[in-house]
């Protein structure tokens, strides 16, 4: 709630909850395992797609 960026950080949060709800496959970066990487500075998620049933684990959610 104090970082100086709060802004920037509601809106980059907004468009990944977009993303991940629409095509969570079709973007980001595969990682290790099941695991997938998205990056829309200034915030990083890590997360995985669940096929069964069918949604999105968010896993981590960072500064970069």
């Amino acid at each position: 709630m104090s970082a100086p960026d709060r802004d920037a950080i509601t809106e980059a949060s907004q468009r990944i909850d977009i993303l991940l709800a629409t095509h969570p496959l079709d973007v980001g970066e595969s990682r290790d395992a099941d695991r997938r990487i998205v990056f829309d500075p200034p915030i990083q998620v890590l997360y995985r797609v669940l096929s069964f049933p069918k949604r999105v684990e968010v896993l981590s959610v960072a500064r970069f």
